[in-house]
Formats: C-alpha cells, structure tokens, sequence
C-alpha cells in the first residue's frame, strides 16, 4: 500500500493512507456483517423524528427501513454515495447545510462538487485537529452564520444559564469581495519610422554620462516590460499561481494572499492535494504539513520561492482533479 501510494504521488496525483485496519464499503468486511447485524438486532431501534438521507442510495431513506439491521448493513458494506445526497441536498437551495466535524472535511467536498453554487450555505460547527482555534470560538461563529443565513438556532438551548449580553454590530456584514475595476494600458501612438538625414546625428538621450569602456544602459522601465494591450501583473508569478491553485482547489474566485487555508474552509486533504500540486508545478517536494503550516497562499509562495523553486513554466492542472 506504502508503494501504491508513492506511485501515485510520483506521477502527480494527491494519495493519502487512510489510518484504519480494513477498507469499509469493500468486501473486506464481508466475514463481520453477520455479527454486525445481530448486534444492530440487539439495539433497540425508534422511528426517526428527523428526515434520514442515506449517503448509500443519495436519495431520502425509508423511516421505517432506518430501523432495519439490513439497512445498516448496507450502509456498512456499500460505496458511500456522498455526490448524489449533495444533488438532492441541492434541489433546495435554501437550505443550511452544517458539518458537524471535527474538520471541514464534509463541507470542502461538498464546495468542490460539481453542483455547488456559492449561494448555498455551507457552516462548519468544530475545528479540525491541526487547527489552533477555540472549540467555542468554532461553535459560536457557526451558529451565528446560520442565523445570519436565515436558519433558526435554538439560542436558549445553545446559551443554557449564561446570561446575555448586547453587542454594537456592523450595519452590514463585511464579506471579502473585489470588485476593482482593471486598470486600462495607455494608448501610445505609433509613427512609421523616418530615415534620418545624411546631415543629421542621432542625440544622446539625456541622463547621466556613459563611463567610458561600459555600454549605454537605459533605466529598466516595468511598463515597457509588459505587452501592449495587457495589464501588469497584481501578483508575482509564484503567488499569483498559489492563489490560483488556492481559489480551485477550495472553490473560491476570488483569494486573498492573508487568506487562511481553515478560513476558507480546507483541511488535511485539501492541504494533500495543494501539496502535490506545489510539487508537479514548481518540481520541490512538499508535503501537506507544509501547507498546514504555512496556510496563507502569501506564507506558502514565500515557502516555495524559499526553497528555490521558480515561476512554473506552464499552467498546471487544477489541484483538485
């Protein structure tokens, strides 16, 4: 497995061994469904309150066949069908979906489904493992985004005998979005070249005398370096590749190089995929504690540029194919 693993990696592709003793959803478990199943027999089993989605057939499950040792077989033994809940998740796009954790792991995949609209509301309520944040802190911001995106939290529950207080608020919420307008390139006007006349000497341009025995230099103008009709580059070429890679790879258009890799809700295996891209493109090692460590896309292109890794040559596939 250690072998597959590497193989993958070496040939550009994000791999990860997962820390469990047998693969779930496979035939490795077939020899324990038996006593699986007598011990689901055992439990006693209510009809659900709440509306069950089983990420077995991606559809809503049957309440009474929720009750069912068979039901929880399958759910064992069967591929995880977490793409076809999120499409029914998605036919109503009111919704608040809530990842319970620990991590962001449910809502970074489902930000990177093929249906996600960023009009849908996706909250984390718990940090992940890596992440040096308050429990509470986690907690108290998710809830209030639901609230914020018209769910409905149970405050008391969530309060309990602390008292309340009043806080000043912004009048509105301040979401991290540009709307620059790009800058337009000069017009210059062309001539076509005249010869000059026999009688007439080309004038040094003003500036400093040449030292005698150097060739004439002329100040570098970065204008002049960038092609008519192009705007000059926002970013260098390393961070403006990471904020690429950063914004496909957790489904955001619009990165900021202070931007944390938590706060736009990544986690371990988004840290594996942007690694294994890191190193396909700028051909360094990285690993994704690299990227947990350095989580803004300004700190991880300081990291690259760092360990003397250049501008890629060509652009590079999306880091999360």
């Amino acid at each position: 497995m250690a072998r597959f693993a590497q193989e993958l990696t070496d040939r550009g592709l994000e791999a990860r061994v997962l820390r469990i003793a047998t693969a779930g959803h496979s035939p490795l478990v077939d020899p324990v469904t038996p006593r699986f199943a007598e011990a689901i027999e055992a439990l006693p089993r209510e009809r659900p309150a709440l509306p069950v989605l089983s990420d077995t057939t991606g559809a809503w499950a049957d309440p009474d066949a929720v009750r069912t040792s068979r039901y929880w077989v399958r759910h064992m033994r069967e591929p995880v069908r977490f793409g076809e809940a999120l499409n029914t998740l998605f036919g109503t796009p009111d919704r608040v979906l809530v990842d319970m954790g620990p991590g962001r792991t449910l809502a970074t995949l489902t930000r990177q489904h093929a249906a996600y609209d960023s009009k849908q509301t996706v909250v984390r309520l718990a940090p992940h493992p890596a992440e040096e944040a308050s429990e509470k802190a986690v907690l108290l911001a998710g809830v209030g985004e639901m609230w914020a995106r018209g769910a409905h939290p149970d405050f008391a529950a969530l309060r309990g005998d602390e008292p309340g207080r009043r806080i000043a608020l912004p009048t509105y919420p301040f979401e991290r979005r540009h709307h620059l307008v790009p800058p337009t390139t000069p017009f210059t006007a062309t001539h076509p070249p005249t010869a000059p006349s026999p009688s007439t000497t080309a004038a040094p341009a003003a500036g400093p005398p040449n030292v005698p025995g150097e060739a004439a230099t002329a100040p570098a103008d970065p204008v002049a370096d960038t092609p008519a009709g192009v705007p000059a580059p926002e970013h260098p070429p390393v961070l403006q590749a990471v904020l690429t890679a950063f914004g496909q790879a957790l489904g955001y258009p619009d990165i900021d190089p202070q931007d944390g890799l938590f706060d736009l809700g990544g986690d371990s295996l988004t840290a594996t995929k942007l690694a294994a891209w890191a190193g396909s493109a700028f051909h360094v090692t990285f690993k994704a504690s690299d990227v947990l460590r350095f989580q803004t896309p300004s700190a991880f292109a300081a990291l690259i540029e760092e360990r003397g890794a250049g501008a890629p040559a060509e652009p590079k596939e999306n880091p999360t194919t």
